[in-house]
This record gives structure tokens, C-alpha cells and sequence, in this order.
């Protein structure tokens, strides 16, 4: 990339020449202006890419509709973040079969950000893999397809990353940070490498995230003006920070955090809140949780239900139930997801069985999330450590050693001990034993020191028969005793007999108790 003065020069001397094209009615000048120095403008100066956007000719609309994907992106770009819509709204016409390769691929984007920010995350990666085919058939020379290849490629990777695809994120956005220096795109180069230190840090592969927030927050020194997202960046920091068991320096990281930007990432960012503030909290979580159902509740449906949002509601959700000691409740959050698809969610879905005993089920699916998360380090040492506290429940200490030894090594590998934080202190004293001190990191002794809340043991799992549960769902009524016999088709004594072996099954004396405890197990 060239030097950074030499950019603001560039920027300069193209804005002069904009807007003396536009003063003499020269659109067409104008914008060969804007595109020939595109990186420069849109990372120092976006007001004169804007300014050229808005004033396209109605018949250059109608000829070239990819300047109405670019004058929509121009003013998102330009929206006060706590002003922006929730949604992207596509308003360009489709793309014709007679259009060139990139407004057929700029085209073809809108439409999958705009699926995107619906929610729609399968069509939204079917779009972006078809936005990207059409990009690489335009003509790399042409200076036009060098200026918008670049923030394409980080839109068509965010749009993965929102799919929960990091593999094709990771090398959209490699590609786009190399093109990036090449045509002297700052912005372009912060948003890629500041998505990247986040992707990584979100995997569980720390050492590539912190190489990536290293190169972002160089960057950024060299260009503090540079217009750039700072969230993807902070965030990565932040769980870095929380991977490194460095709660107090993560929490402050969060406090920084401008909230009225955060945009797609907000429920992102209210569940690092809870993941940090879950480990040190005195209620574990319990306050912070239901912050964050507020942020859930404030998001757009079709968003928090589909993708990457929704895999972090259940990985945020069920943490918070582990700590306080309800697995039971998040096996049921569990329920309906494909192992195979969501590697990260099953490699919780393992801890939570392990948790209320199921050892069996825990260990099938810490092996499916094993296979499934070639990507995802974070999944792969979780899912591995559990397998090492069943081997260990099954007294097979030379399988618990082995197993224990390489989500050791891996936390190492990656920088990222967190993982090792999935179990209950006795389990983790337990193989920690198997395992010569001198080979424990200094993190390791940190978890067993009992600094961190970690998942109490034994937890319990109740599982009510149908009429159980029938019952409980009446009593969710507040109904007396025969009331509840009447509507059920059932004798008083029967009632009263069920009531008390639910009072055994949830360990409770009062039917409030039983209701209460119902519900934390998410039976009501």
C-alpha cells in the first residue's frame, strides 16, 4: 500500500476534481474521478463518493443499476449508526442476463445483503457465492472492477460470516485485505483485517486473531482518520481477552463499546457482555441474561432465529444455565439443532449431557462436533475435553490422559483456555491430575485455583411423564386440587399422588417451589 500521506494526496486531488466535473454538469467526469481513486476517497473522504452517488443522472440509473446499489450503500454508509434501518432494503432492479459481470455481481449482492439483514441465510449464501461467480468473470484490469471488487468480497464474506461459514468468510476477507493494499483501500483494509481478528477470535484460533488485531490496530495508528466499522475489531478484543481468562481488561474493552453503532453485531456484543460477566458475576449471569433477552427481543425475528445469532442465543443461553446449575434446562434450548450443521452449539450440547450425567450421549456428541469443526478450534477443544471427563467417569485413565493432553495442547496451540473452563471443577482437578504439573498452564491452574465459576457437578435432569406433565401445566394455572382433578379426568388422590413425586423429581416442598423449578427447567 502507499504511504498514508501520499493517499490523503490522492484523496485531495481526485475530490478537487469531482466537484469541479459536477460544477460544469460533468457527471460522467465526475465519477471516472471517484472510481480511478476509490480507495483513497472512500476511506479518507466518503462524503465525495457519496456526493457523486446522489448526483447520477436518472437515465445513468436506468442504464448502469448498479449505481443504485452503490447510492444505497453510500447512504447506510452515511446514516447515524443508531439511525440506520434494521433492514437493508434492495431497491435495484435484477439483474439482466445481458448485463456486464459486475453490475450483474453488484446486483446480485444487494439482493443478498439485503436476504442477509432478513434473516433469509440460506438464500442470502446462495446470492453471495453467485455475486462472487460474477465478480471473477469481470475484467480484473478494468480500474472500475479493482475500485468495487473490494468491499464486494467483504460484503459477500459478511454475509457468510452471518451464515456461521467461517471457511469461506476467512479467505473472502484474506483476499479482500491483499486486493485492499494493492488499490490503497484503508477502509476496505481496516474493515477486513478488524473482521478477521474477530472470526478467528470467535473459532477459538487466537494465535490468527491476534496476528489479525495486531494488523488492524497497526493500521489504524498509521490511519486514524480512515473511516472504518471499530465493533468486529473490539469485539475480537474482547473475547481474546475472555479466552486469556483476563476478565477485568475484557470488561473494560465492553464498557468502550459504542452501543448506538453496533448495528448487525449488537446481539453479538450483548452476548459477550453475558459470556464475560457470567464467569465473575455473583448471580452467574442471571442480571446479564436478561439484558440480553432484551437485546433479543429488540431484534428483528427472521435475525435472532436464523445463523449466527441464533447459535450465539444458545451458546450465551445454555452458559449461563450451565453455571447456574440448570442443564436440564439447556438440553431442551438444544432441541432441533443438527450437530453436523452448528459444531459450535453441539460441542455445548456435549457439556450440557456430561453435566446431568447422560456420559453416553455426551461423548457421541463431542465426537460429531469433533468431525464437524474443522474450522471451529473453540468447538473441537471443548468437544474433546468432554470426551476426556467421560473416558475418566468410565475409568479409562489412559484414554482420559491422552484426550485430556490434547485439549491441553490445543488451548496452547490456539491461546485460547476458555474452553477448558466447559467443566465442573472435580473434573477438571480430576485429569488435570493424570497430567505432570509442569506440563499445566499457568491458565490452567487459574481454572482449578477456583478464581473462575465454573458448572457445578451432578446436575439434574427431569424428565416428567405425560401426565406429569400435563399436571404441570395446570398448575401453571394456580387451579385448587380438584379443580385441576376435573379438567384432568382424574381423582384427587391421583392428583395429590403425582404432585409428590414431582416434589421428589425437583427435589421441592410447596407447589410455587414446583412451578418455579418447572420453569427454570423450561417444562412451562
Amino acid at each position: 500500500m502507499q504511504s498514508i500521506d501520499a493517499l490523503h494526496r490522492t484523496a485531495a486531488g481526485a475530490s478537487e476534481r469531482v466537484f469541479a466535473a459536477l460544477a460544469r454538469g460533468e457527471w460522467a467526469v465526475a465519477s471516472s474521478a471517484a472510481l480511478g481513486a476509490w480507495g483513497p476517497l472512500i476511506s479518507f473522504r466518503p462524503d465525495v463518493v457519496a456526493v457523486v452517488c446522489e448526483a447520477a443522472p436518472a437515465e445513468v440509473l436506468d442504464a448502469h443499476p448498479e449505481w443504485i446499489v452503490l447510492r444505497a450503500y453510500m447512504r447506510v454508509v452515511h446514516t447515524r449508526p443508531d439511525l440506520r434501518p434494521a433492514l437493508y432494503i434492495d431497491d435495484a432492479p435484477s439483474p439482466s442476463p445481458t448485463d456486464p459481470p459486475l453490475p450483474r455481481a453488484m446486483l446480485t449482492l444487494s439482493r443478498a445483503v439485503a436476504a442477509r439483514t432478513e434473516g433469509h441465510h440460506e438464500r442470502a449464501t446462495a446470492l453471495a457465492y453467485e455475486a462472487e461467480a460474477w465478480a471473477r468473470e469481470a475484467d480484473a484490469d478494468d480500474p472500475t472492477t479493482a475500485a468495487l471488487l473490494v468491499p464486494l468480497l467483504i460484503q459477500c464474506a459478511v454475509t457468510h460470516e452471518f451464515s456461521a461459514r467461517p471457511g469461506p468468510t476467512a479467505r473472502l476477507l484474506q483476499e479482500a485485505f491483499r486486493r485492499a493494499n494493492e488499490t490503497g483501500n484503508v477502509r476496505a483494509a481496516l474493515d477486513a483485517s478488524g473482521e478477521l481478528g474477530w472470526l478467528f477470535s470467535l473459532t477459538g484460533d487466537g494465535t490468527a486473531s491476534d496476528l489479525w488485531l495486531a494488523e488492524h490496530e497497526a493500521l489504524r495508528a498509521a490511519a486514524p482518520t480512515a473511516v472504518s466499522d471499530p465493533l468486529p475489531a473490539q469485539l475480537g478484543n474482547v473475547i481474546r481477552r475472555w479466552d486469556q481468562l483476563e476478565f477485568d481488561a475484557a470488561q473494560t474493552l465492553l464498557a468502550q463499546a459504542d452501543r448506538r453503532s453496533a448495528g448487525e453485531y449488537a446481539l453479538l456484543l450483548a452476548g459477550a457482555e453475558v459470556l464475560v460477566g457470567a464467569r465473575r458475576a455473583a448471580d452467574l449471569g442471571g442480571a446479564l441474561l436478561s439484558r440480553f433477552d432484551s437485546q433479543v427481543m429488540s431484534t428483528v425475528e427472521s435475525r435472532r432465529a436464523s445463523g449466527l445469532n441464533a447459535y450465539a442465543d444458545i451458546v450465551v443461553r445454555c452458559e449461563v444455565l450451565a453455571l447456574r446449575g440448570e442443564a436440564s434446562a439447556a438440553l431442551r434450548v438444544f432441541q432441533g439443532f443438527d450437530p453436523q450443521v452448528a459444531p459450535m452449539v453441539a460441542a455445548r450440547h456435549a457439556r450440557a449431557q456430561l453435566l446431568v450425567g447422560a456420559n453416553e450421549a455426551a461423548d457421541a456428541t463431542a465426537q460429531t462436533s469433533i468431525e464437524a469443526s474443522i474450522v471451529w478450534a473453540r468447538a473441537h477443544t471443548e468437544a474433546t475435553l468432554v470426551r476426556a471427563a467421560v473416558a475418566l467417569r468410565r475409568s479409562q485413565e489412559g484414554a482420559a490422559r491422552e484426550l485430556f493432553g490434547r485439549a491441553l495442547q490445543a488451548a496452547r496451540d490456539h491461546r485460547s483456555f476458555m474452553p477448558l473452563a466447559a467443566l465442573p471443577l472435580a473434573d477438571l482437578r480430576a485429569l488435570a491430575q493424570l497430567v505432570p504439573d509442569d506440563e499445566h498452564p499457568a491458565e490452567l491452574a487459574t481454572l482449578l485455583s477456583g478464581e473462575v465459576a465454573l458448572p457445578p457437578s451432578a446436575q439434574r435432569f427431569v424428565v416428567p411423564t405425560p401426565s406429569e406433565q400435563r399436571l404441570l401445566y395446570a398448575l401453571a394455572e394456580d387451579a385448587d386440587e380438584q379443580s385441576i382433578a376435573d379438567a384432568l379426568g382424574l381423582s384427587r388422590n391421583t392428583i395429590r399422588s403425582q404432585l409428590h413425586t414431582l416434589y421428589r423429581k425437583f427435589e421441592v416442598n410447596s407447589r410455587g417451589a414446583l412451578r418455579a423449578a418447572a420453569r427454570r427447567e423450561g417444562l412451562l
